[in-house]
């Protein structure tokens, strides 16, 4: 037996509900935390940070791991590490959508 309309409708309500909650987190972010951020960092800093996330974003496993250790430190950076090969090659798989913005690299 499939999904009954009720079963949906709660779905299409609680995917609404995430996806306003979502949007109203990252208006905020971008018109009033990021900002202020801003005003706190010089331009050195703000380069320094820039550069510094995206190493840190490069050394990421590209997709969540829930078997992965989610306790921080050695073991998840190891696991990430060890992910990271692997979800290249399904990255490499997959059909994707052109970037309309590229990041820079370091």
């Amino acid at each position: 037996m499939g999904p009954t309309r009720p079963d949906i409708d709660e779905l299409v309500a609680s995917v609404r509900e995430a996806s306003d909650i979502f949007n109203k987190h990252a208006k905020d972010e971008e018109k009033n935390q990021y900002p202020k951020l801003l005003e706190k960092l010089n331009e050195n800093g703000n380069t320094e940070l820039t550069r510094d996330f995206l190493k840190a974003r490069n050394k990421a496993p590209s997709r969540p791991h829930p078997e992965a250790p989610q306790s921080g430190g050695a073991m998840q950076a190891a696991a990430g590490m060890m992910s990271k090969p692997r979800d290249a090659l399904i990255q490499a798989w997959r059909k994707q959508v052109d970037l309309k913005h590229h990041h820079a690299e370091v």
